[in-house]
């Protein structure tokens, strides 16, 4: 990238620099690196720069899987980059590598290395690398991320190529119209002049625009390229982008499915933040920016509703932001989720050692809890005998773990202190995050 600083340097005044840099710390760095007191820099933006630009875009899903690859091999992290550096051609791609190694050297995390470059880590990279920093884990946060990009770029291609075949039928019949109407028409015009012939009304306005083309075409011509770079020029500008962004979210049918397709990414991305280990306000502040500006502000009033004590289906429902199945699926889950997140945290608490049996007993919890939630969303035709047989059921359930939790045997002794409180707080959970049920209708 180019960028334009403004320094000042001993008695040389006022100076214009133009530097090419991967970003702008790295600017101002080569900058300074010459003596200079830095006024301001900009990112100086050209057709060729954006054309090298597009060519030497860093390979982010790329440089993940080798990253990943050399870390399972067994190298540290700053052999496994320097081998990446080392093995690079495109100096562009080559200058950032050693640029990230020189800031691990330093002593900085590879998240703060990789945060001096937001033009080239995403934000959503940055945080996913910083949490596994936290758990220890980078090798799966990278296969998280490549399998969430993989998986967005397989969505890409498939509606770049569900595109192509019907722009080029716009495009191919558009030039035919053009040619049709630009040539044609205006020809036959004067032959049907002299006619006197009485035609319809739609023939003769098409037979008067080709009168009008043929007499001042040359202005016509110049008005069809006034509207063409005047609308070029707009779409170049973010208001414009927006303003027409705004109207195809108008249209039923296709802001449906835009919103939609929002969505489902927003869940995708926050599903793999939270899996890192990054709180779930967090988590959607991070995926504010994938989303169009109407459902951003959404999502952050969700947040807040969270801040606040409301449980995330309830603040996303309140905000627009869940479909009937998004819904279904965060009434059933949540309560789940808070039961068990409730019983790791009071095992922890007590100085238990988490172990393999804790996690098959969190999935009981999973199997049993499923059943209250599925039951205080669906409201039965005899809520009262349903829930007495789910109270009977539910402490069956927890005075059988219940015993298990003092026993000798350490394999039922761990089963039981997991199961027995799990399930009496998934019912707790379940009926206290339970949606009102609709009123009847009075007889």
């Amino acid at each position: 990238m180019r960028f334009e600083v403004k320094g000042l340097r001993n008695k040389e005044g006022v100076t214009e620099l133009y530097l090419e840099a991967t970003s702008e710390n790295d600017a101002l760095l080569q900058a300074k690196g010459q003596g200079y007191a830095i006024l301001s820099i900009r990112q100086k933006e050209s057709f060729s720069g954006w054309l090298l630009k597009r060519r030497t875009r860093f390979p982010l899903v790329l440089f993940s899987q080798e990253l990943l690859s050399l870390l399972d091999a067994g190298l540290s992290l700053i052999e496994a980059m320097e081998a990446l550096s080392e093995k690079e051609q495109r100096g562009e791609t080559q200058k950032i590598l050693e640029q990230i190694i020189a800031h691990l050297y330093e002593g900085q995390s590879l998240s703060a290395a990789l945060g001096q470059f937001p033009a080239v880590f995403p934000a959503l990279y940055v945080a996913t690398v910083r949490a596994s920093e936290r758990t220890g884990d980078l090798g799966q946060a990278l296969t998280r991320y490549v399998a969430y990009q993989t998986q967005l770029d397989a969505v890409r291609k498939k509606i770049v190529g569900a595109s192509i075949y019907p722009v080029l039928l716009m495009v191919v019949g558009g030039l035919v119209l053009l040619f049709l109407m630009g040539y044609v028409v205006p020809k036959f015009s004067k032959i049907y002049e002299g006619t006197g012939t009485n035609l319809p009304w739609l023939s003769s306005l098409l037979l008067s625009w080709g009168s009008l083309l043929d007499e001042n075409g040359a202005g016509v011509a110049l008005g069809l390229s006034a509207l063409a770079a005047g609308t070029g020029y707009g779409l170049s500008r973010s208001s414009a982008r927006r303003w027409l962004a705004a109207k195809l979210w108008q249209i039923p049918a296709l802001g449906e499915r835009m919103r939609l397709y929002q969505l489902a990414r927003c869940y995708r991305t926050m599903g793999m933040l939270l899996h890192g280990g990054i709180p779930i306000v967090t988590a959607m502040e991070m995926v504010a920016g994938l989303l169009q500006p109407a459902l951003r502000g959404k999502l952050g009033l969700a947040g807040k509703g969270i801040r606040e004590g409301l449980s995330i289906s309830q603040a996303m429902e309140a905000n627009g932001l869940t479909t009937p199945v998004a819904l279904r699926m965060l009434r059933v889950v949540v309560p789940l989720l808070l039961a068990v997140l409730t019983v790791s945290a009071a095992l922890v608490l007590l100085g238990a050692r988490l172990t393999l049996l804790h996690v098959i007993g969190m999935l009981l919890i999973v199997a049993v809890g499923s059943n209250y939630a599925l039951f205080f969303e669906r409201r039965t035709l005899e809520p009262a005998l349903t829930l007495a047989s789910l109270l009977l059921a539910n402490a069956a359930t927890v005075l059988g773990f219940g015993v298990l939790a003092f026993s000798s045997v350490p394999v039922l002794r761990d089963l039981g202190q997991t199961v027995a409180p799990g399930a009496l707080l998934a019912l707790l959970f379940a009926a206290v995050l339970a949606r009102e049920p609709p009123a009847r209708a009075a007889g």
